[in-house]
């Protein structure tokens, strides 16, 4: 059986992960100016 609150946490964790890409980017921009 799959937990409602299961699926949350893994979308929780992507949405995490492309807050993380998108930060990581903007550092990245940020370095090169």
């Amino acid at each position: 059986m799959h937990y409602h609150g299961q699926h949350l946490v893994e979308q929780d964790l992507k949405d995490r992960e492309k807050a993380h890409h998108l930060l990581h980017k903007s550092l990245l921009k940020r370095q090169v100016k």
